[in-house]
């Protein structure tokens, strides 16, 4: 869902299983969040109003000048 052009090379159990792509900013958090909410939300169907989830794509790229 978002990511960097970066090799990773720590061997923790949470790095990319992609080769040239790394997670390594901090709101990843945000986006796993707001990823769940939505998930919660579709699964159960258990909201009677209008959820607005927003992302922004490529927002590290855009940051890192790419």
């Amino acid at each position: 869902m978002d990511c960097l052009p970066v090799h990773e090379t720590g061997s923790v159990s949470y790095r990319s299983r992609h080769d040239g792509r790394m997670h390594a900013c901090g709101h990843d958090g945000h986006t796993t969040m707001l990823l769940g909410a939505a998930r919660y939300l579709a699964e159960t169907r258990d909201f009677g109003g209008t959820a607005y989830l927003i992302f922004q794509p490529a927002r590290k790229a855009a940051a890192a000048g790419r």
